[in-house]
């Protein structure tokens, strides 16, 4: 609760805490409270717990995620209110955070945490979900690749396509991105630190897709 409080407290700027206002009434502002972060997170739970007795956790986090990256571009893409999607991407990050925790995976902690500075930032709000976007985007193919994976179709063509989906985005285009919009931003110090450590998070997981995936391809070759 004191995690949601100050995330959203410093996403606000404001001492009080005010009523949320939902949906597509979102015009131009809206106070990123407590209330409304905490309405989000307690959706992600709910999706989470959908026939929990029949799918593993793994898969259903995976499920979660990629309800989150569907709905972060969907929002972008139909021009819905940019404030949910801000919600929408905050409160995934705070509630698999606390999942991340639990199940002691401290580099999506670290992550999601440098995201969600990131996502209070002094930067103009279209600059925030459309890197948002282009951030999940990036991960269409994790989930698909992720899901084969588990259901034991695990395809090499697939993993292919992952790591050259993923890498052409997080090499190129988001460092591009970047790069031409750092005039909608007025980051301070730190969060310049923190957008290079997100590209270089990039860098390093893109390098250990094309590990995997050599790994893949040369098991394959022995069997």
């Amino acid at each position: 609760m004191s995690l949601l409080y100050f995330f959203t407290r410093r996403c606000s700027g404001k001492r009080s805490v005010n009523v949320l206002r939902l949906g597509i009434f979102f015009k131009s502002e809206i106070d990123l409270n407590f209330y409304g972060i905490y309405f989000f997170k307690y959706m992600w739970s709910i999706i989470y717990n959908l026939k929990k007795s029949e799918i593993e956790h793994k898969v259903r986090r995976n499920n979660v995620s990629a309800i989150h990256c569907a709905t972060t571009i969907a929002l972008y893409r139909f021009g819905v209110s940019p404030y949910l999607t801000l919600f929408n991407s905050m409160s995934y990050f705070i509630w698999d955070s606390m999942y991340s925790v639990r199940n002691l995976e401290w580099t999506m902690v670290v992550h999601h945490v440098l995201a969600l500075v990131l996502c209070m930032a002094r930067c103009e709000v279209k600059s925030k979900i459309e890197t948002l976007a282009l951030m999940e985007t990036s991960n269409i193919f994790n989930y698909i690749v992720y899901d084969l994976i588990k259901s034991k179709k695990d395809s090499v063509a697939m993993r292919l396509v992952q790591a050259f989906w993923f890498g052409y985005y997080r090499l190129v285009k988001i460092p591009m991105f970047f790069s031409q919009n750092s005039h909608t931003c007025d980051l301070r110090l730190h969060e310049e630190y923190i957008t290079y450590l997100l590209n270089l998070m990039g860098y390093v997981w893109t390098f250990m897709m094309f590990v995997s995936l050599n790994a893949k391809a040369k098991s394959l070759r022995i069997t």
